[in-house]
């Protein structure tokens, strides 16, 4: 595997942590102000 490949692997992986992590915390967010009915 090419280093640029590698690097893009990682950097990639990295955004999508990111993102899953971000989208984690707005769905708290949202059940912590939202009360289930």
């Amino acid at each position: 595997m090419p280093p640029i490949q590698r690097l893009f692997n990682v950097t990639s992986l990295t955004h999508l942590v990111s993102v899953y992590s971000s989208m984690q915390n707005i769905v708290s967010f949202c059940v912590g102000t939202i009360p289930p009915s």
